[in-house]
Order: structure tokens, then sequence, then C-alpha cells
């Protein structure tokens, strides 16, 4: 899964060892771009029921809730977080792995006021 983040970053999602290997063969000796390998800084969290929109909305804002087929940046408990829709009734939550422990903390208190 490609994920654009910005007009000079895409993040590439796979459990693929493979598709990653290709992905920096591609890159490597280019003066185009370049691949950093963020797999062991980035955790991907899976929300998913017909509350989560609602608990993304209550962690941020409306715009913490992508469609399907979206990705977007927005603030989660403070943090900038890519949220992905890949397929309804699921949003993929990417943060980094130093701030895990945080989100879920927002995430257990923001549940129990539900």
């Amino acid at each position: 899964m490609l994920a654009w983040r910005s007009p000079t970053e895409t993040l590439v999602v796979t459990a693929d060892a493979g598709c990653l290997a290709a992905v920096d063969r591609f890159a490597a000796n280019r003066s185009d771009g370049c691949l950093v390998d963020q797999t062991d800084g980035i955790l991907t969290l899976a929300v998913a029921g017909d509350r989560a929109p609602d608990l993304l909305t209550r962690l941020g804002s409306i715009d913490a809730v992508p469609a399907l087929g979206e990705a977007r940046t927005s603030r989660l408990a403070e943090l900038s977080v890519m949220s992905l829709c890949t397929r309804a009734g699921e949003i993929l939550l990417l943060v980094e792995r130093v701030y895990v422990r945080h989100l879920f903390g927002w995430i257990r208190e923001t549940i129990a006021d539900f």
C-alpha cells in the first residue's frame, strides 16, 4: 500500500520484505529520492467498529477520519498520526513507536468515557 504524506514523501506500508527490498533497489543510487526504512520506527494500529470514527473524532477532530481509500495526517492525542482507510469499517493508524504508549493511554481514557 502506498500512502501519500506530502509532495516529497510517500509511505510504503507492507509486511512483505521482498517488496521493501525491491523499492530499496529501485531507490539506490537515485539523485531524486531515497528510501528511509521505518520498519521499527512506525507502528500500525487498527481501529475497527461502528464507533471508530467517534473515537478518532474525540481523540483529535473529524479531520482524523479518512474516507475509504484516503490517507490523512492529523493530530490525535496531541500527536501527528496518519490514518488510512483501506477497507470499510477499519481505520489504520500509523504512529511513531515512541508515542504508542501515550496514544494507548488516550484511547483507554477516551473509551472509558463512551
